[in-house]
């Protein structure tokens, strides 16, 4: 049971970590992106949300 569960603690560490790199590579696209592109910006939100 010990190995199990610390391996679920990693798995959640790790997708808490790939969620965090997301939000910080939409930030950056934010930061460059003109206002033109805001409809994809909402898009990729909505992505980054959901999974």
């Amino acid at each position: 049971m010990a190995v199990e569960t610390v391996g679920m603690q990693i798995r959640l560490r790790l997708q808490l970590v790939g969620r965090i790199m997301k939000v910080l590579l939409i930030l950056q696209y934010k930061s460059r992106i003109k206002r033109s592109h805001g409809q994809i910006l909402k898009r990729m939100h909505i992505l980054a949300a959901w999974v």
